[in-house]
Order: structure tokens, then C-alpha cells, then sequence
């Protein structure tokens, strides 16, 4: 083994020495090389069997440097090697088939605080090893490079390293842990010179724990509720189908757009059929619910039939498969880099996006349970957005709304249509006019939400403008800034990267403008309740945080506790930085989350 691994060095086929411990199953070896990912001569090489005594002696070298780098690779969950370092000159490899005993001995580290773990993907990587404990004083690369370039590529390992170390040969195949150490020190580097280490050391780090903490935890659910609404959805289906049968005077598959275009455009003449450049109609949402509108019945049945489809297909059916049948609970998988703005996704499955809007997607909602003796809180925050426009735009009309707890909306409305007797209706459009705005919507768009002619959208939004200036002077100055650096900045200084603001096509520009708009308001809504978990991780001594969706949190906490709780959380919530307007936490309380009332 020794000879062949000089050999290759010698050719400098580092790709195959870094493969050697797959090949040679009965050694794991330390390798000494100029760097663990390029190609230059050595200055020693040595093969060493593997035993206990030599990692034992390796972490001891570790722990006297205090630090550590651990990589792991990794297929479809499964490892099939290891190495570790402590200088960019230094590897010890793990083969597949000494994995568990090392990990044995490497994982008393996580809870050294001086000792630095240098990982990639710590929270996936702790899933895999089955590491329960919380892990102190470490750096993730990829959340390291979330924090510096949000936006701007993917943060695979392969594209960090091009991005921060200018190796565009780098294969998957010669990246070790010493590529890890290199990459740590140019991204504290570039997260020092970009001014965004207190976006990466004061919130993304630190949320690494909580949301490790909050997918091992899960959320209850009673796979009964789902069951019943399952079939409930199925019967209304299938009554749906017979009568859109009926309609339309003949079977067909509704799901296929194409034989859905045939039938309402050609074979039942139904008016304003438009082609796509495939030569099928389009059947999209937007044209059936025109139709809709426009009183052609079969078209609202479709809607319907899609919506009740989807309820069943995307979220009854799925979620009661990804029970799990030890505790009952559903486990989802948090993204921290999914976003430009800092917002959270979820997957596997994506519990961000349970239906609330229909009656029938909010009985989903039910499902989702407190255990015997338990409540679920829920703490959302109140018209974040707005509140930082106001704060970021300085928009002294809504600074003075907040301050006084007044309802912003009714404001609008009295500015907008200029008078003070504001319905239910009035006050609805106003609502949408204001997060219309503040997400770049234009005259279009407006007129399609509200079902208005163009002209007066411009109207509205041309009285929008004259009762708050303040916040026309924020989106011309922050496309402006947007188009110059490329990227806008949150209050907290996050970089938010808009790539296509310059781009020649239209539309793509178009977009760019409207994310401009949006993302300092996005992502400080995002950083805000990530410190807000941060603080209520730590702080919360009784029950669990078991959810995020954007604005909102839930908690899981004990009957008896429920007083001291939320007091605890509205104080942390609403406390957790000063702006300009007060931040407002609105509190629900209940046995399931599709039933949670003021408290």
C-alpha cells in the first residue's frame, strides 16, 4: 500500500490516493500532503495501519492545536469514508469499514468548547451520525457561505471551494478535511471584509442547534383526522368528476391539461381560448378562474376538483405516510439556504405550506396535535413587514399607526379612497394595496387581484404614493442601490444578492426590481425571528418549540406552564431588537393547530 501510494504521488493522481482506502479495505491511512486539495509534490507521505492507538494519538494532536476539521462523505445518507485535520498539511482517512469505531471516539468532541469542529452541513451530518447532543464551538461551512453569498450559486462543497479558493479543477474525489481548514480560514475572512460576521456568528450558527433540536422533536398528529378527511376529499372528488362528466358530455382524464383544452375550447366552443407555443391551450389557474368569473360553470368545477385533489394527493395522503410510528409525530427537515432573504424552508415534509385559506384545508390543521396535558401556543408576529417598511422607509404616518396600536389597514383605506366610512370590503382591498406595494406589485397585477380595470389600480396606487412618500422615495433608492451593488442589505446587514436587476430581458428585470423591493423587509423578518428562536431555545425551560412557518412559531408546552410561558415568549418576541415602530406578538392557544383561540 505504501509503494502504490508513492507511485501515485509521484504522477500526482491524487484523486486515487484519496480513493485508496476504499480499495484497500483492511487500512485506513494518515496522508501528508501540501494541501488537501491540489495537486503539488508532497512533503511526506506515510501509510499507516489504521488502529485505535494511531486516531487516539490524532486527536490528542487535535485537541493540543484546538481545532479540528471532520469530513464525511457522503451517498444517499450512506458514509462511505472520513478524514480528519488539524492543520492544511495533515489528513488521517477513515475507510467505510472503521466508521463506527472512530466515530465512537471523535464524537466526545462536539461538546469540547475548546476545542473548534470544523464541519460541512453540520445539522444533515448529525441526522446521519445519529449525534443527539448539541454541538459547541464549531464552524459550518456551508452555513458560512450561506451567510456570504446568499444568492449568488449553490453551496455545494465543489462550488464554496471555486468561489472562496479559485480552484476550479477541485473534484469531489480530492476534497478531504484539509480542504475544510482552508476553506474556514478564507470564509472568516470574506464574512470579516463583507461586514456580515454578526449574520453568520449572532444568528445562522447559532440556529444550527435550534433547528437540529426542533426536526428531533416533531409535531404530533392524529393519523385518524387525516385518514377521515382523506376519504371525505375522495367522495368529493369523485361527485365532482360525474359532474364535470356531465358538463362536458364525456369522460375525459381532468388532470391532462392538454384533453382539458380540447374539451372547453374546442369540443364545448367556450370563448377566450388561449394557445401555448405547444399548441395546447392553457388551462392554468388564472384562465379558469377568468372563466369562472365569467359564469362558465364548468370551469368553477374544475377549480374545485383541483383544489380537493391537491388537498388529498399533496397533504392527507403524504403526511399520515410520514408519521412516524414510534412517537407518533411527523419529523420535517429545515433548510437554512434555500432562500436569498434568510427565510426558512421546510421539507420531507414541508410543513410551511399547509393550507389555511379553505375551510377544508384548514380541517388539516387539525390533525396537527398537543400530546395529554400539553397546548400548543402559537405566537405570530403582527404585520412584521409593514413595520419594517415604517422603520426602514421612515414612514411617519405608519410609525404613528403602530405606536398607538391602530389598525393600518382602516388608515389606508381612509387615505386611499378618501373617506373615513370604511367597510369591510374597503379595508380588504386596502389590505392588499399595502402588501401589494411592498412587494413590488404593479398596475397589472393589482387590477387582476382586486378585479378592477387597470386605470384604477394606477389610481390607487397613485393616492397610495401621495399618502405615504416616504415609501415610493425607499423603492426608487433601493432599486437604484440594487442595480449599482447588485445586492440589498437587511437592518441587520445581511446581503441579499439580486443577480438578474441588470439582466437585458424584461421580465427578468421586472422580477429582480420587485425582489429588490422586497428583500430588506423579507429578510429582516427573517433575522428578527431567528433571533427570537435563538433566545427562546436557550431561555424555554418547559416545553418545546416544534414548529417555524415564517412569521410564526409553536410551541408544545405543559397545561400548567402556559401563563409563564407565553408571557415569556411575548417578551422575547417583542423585545428582541428596538426599531422605530414596536414589534406586536398575537397569541393563540388550543389542543390543535386548526383550533387555536385568542388567549
Amino acid at each position: 500500500t505504501q509503494k502504490l501510494v508513492k507511485f501515485l504521488k509521484k504522477y500526482e493522481l491524487q484523486s486515487l490516493i484519496n480513493k485508496i482506502g476504499k480499495i484497500f479495505k483492511t487500512d485506513a491511512f494518515t496522508v501528508y500532503q501540501k494541501s488537501g486539495y491540489n495537486n503539488e509534490n508532497s512533503i511526506k507521505t506515510n501509510v499507516i495501519p489504521y488502529s485505535s492507538e494511531e486516531l487516539k494519538t490524532f486527536i490528542e494532536n487535535c485537541k493540543n492545536e484546538g481545532i479540528i476539521a471532520l469530513y464525511i462523505d457522503i451517498t444517499d445518507n450512506t458514509i462511505n469514508s472520513m478524514s480528519l485535520s488539524y492543520k492544511e498539511d495533515t489528513i488521517f482517512y477513515i475507510n467505510k469499514e472503521h466508521i463506527t469505531h472512530a466515530l465512537d471516539l471523535i464524537k466526545p468532541l462536539f461538546s469540547l468548547d475548546h476545542i473548534l469542529k470544523v464541519m460541512y452541513d453540520v445539522k444533515t451530518l448529525f441526522k446521519i451520525i445519529q449525534e443527539d447532543t448539541n454541538i459547541t464551538a464549531f464552524d459550518d461551512i456551508l452555513i458560512m457561505s450561506y451567510s456570504l453569498d446568499a444568492g449568488l450559486h449553490d453551496h455545494t462543497l465543489k462550488n464554496i471551494i471555486i468561489h472562496n479558493i479559485d480552484k476550479h479543477d477541485i473534484t469531489n474525489e480530492n476534497i478531504t478535511a484539509s480542504t475544510l481548514l482552508s476553506l474556514h480560514t478564507a470564509l472568516r475572512r470574506n464574512l470579516f471584509t463583507n461586514q456580515l460576521c454578526t449574520i453568520y456568528y449572532r444568528i445562522e450558527k447559532p440556529l444550527i442547534n435550534v433547528l437540529h433540536n426542533m426536526e428531533k422533536t416533531g409535531i404530533m398528529i392524529d393519523g385518524s383526522i387525516l385518514n377521515k378527511l382523506s376519504s371525505t376529499f375522495l367522495d368529493k372528488i369523485s361527485m365532482l368528476e360525474e359532474k364535470i362528466y356531465k358538463l362536458s358530455g364525456e369522460e375525459f382524464n381532468i388532470a391532462s391539461s392538454r384533453q382539458l383544452g380540447t374539451i372547453l375550447f374546442d369540443k364545448m366552443g367556450i370563448k377566450k381560448g388561449k394557445k401555448l407555443s405547444s399548441g395546447t391551450y392553457s388551462t392554468d389557474a388564472e384562465v379558469l378562474h377568468e372563466l369562472a368569473f365569467n359564469g362558465v360553470e364548468i370551469a368553477d368545477e374544475i377549480l374545485k376538483w383541483r383544489h380537493f385533489t391537491k388537498l388529498k394527493n399533496t397533504y392527507t395522503d403524504v403526511l399520515a405516510k410520514q408519521i412516524d410510528n414510534n412517537t407518533s409525530r411527523v419529523h420535517t427537515s429545515y433548510s437554512m439556504t434555500s432562500t436569498v432573504t434568510g427565510r426558512l424552508s421546510s421539507s420531507n415534509p414541508n410543513l410551511q405550506n399547509i393550507p389555511i385559506r379553505s375551510e377544508e384545508g384548514n380541517a388539516i390543521r387539525n390533525a396537527f396535535i398537543a400530546k395529554s396535558g400539553y397546548k400548543l401556543i402559537s405566537a405570530d408576529y403582527s404585520q412584521i413587514e409593514l413595520r419594517i417598511m415604517a422603520h426602514i422607509a421612515s414612514v411617519q404616518a405608519f410609525r404613528d399607526a403602530f405606536s398607538l396600536d391602530q389598525d393600518i389597514h382602516l388608515i389606508t383605506a381612509q387615505q386611499i379612497f378618501n373617506t373615513q366610512n370604511i367597510d369591510k370590503k374597503l379595508r380588504r382591498k386596502a389590505k392588499s394595496i399595502n402588501f401589494g406595494i411592498i412587494y413590488g406589485i404593479s398596475s397589472f397585477g393589482l387590477a387582476k387581484q382586486l378585479g378592477i380595470t387597470r386605470s384604477e389600480a394606477s389610481k390607487h396606487i397613485e393616492n397610495y404614493f401621495k399618502s405615504y412618500p416616504e415609501i415610493k422615495s425607499y423603492i426608487e433608492d433601493i432599486k437604484v442601490y440594487a442595480r449599482t451593488h447588485e445586492y440589498t442589505r437587511t437592518v441587520f446587514g445581511r446581503k441579499c444578492f439580486i443577480k438578474d436587476i441588470n439582466s437585458n430581458n424584461h421580465a427578468l428585470r421586472n422580477f429582480s426590481e420587485r425582489a429588490a423591493v422586497n428583500a430588506p423587509l423579507q429578510g429582516t423578518s427573517a433575522d428578527i425571528i431567528k433571533m427570537s428562536m435563538i433566545h427562546l431555545f436557550h431561555r424555554l425551560k418547559t416545553g418545546y418549540m416544534i414548529l417555524q412557518v415564517h412569521d410564526e412559531l409553536l410551541f408544545e408546552v405543559p397545561e400548567d406552564h402556559v401563563d409563564n410561558t407565553v408571557k415569556l415568549i411575548k417578551e422575547v418576541m417583542e423585545g428582541i431588537v428596538k426599531l422605530s415602530v414596536p414589534l406586536k406578538v398575537d397569541i393563540t392557544i388550543g389542543d390543535n393547530w386548526g383550533n387555536l383561540l385568542p388567549y
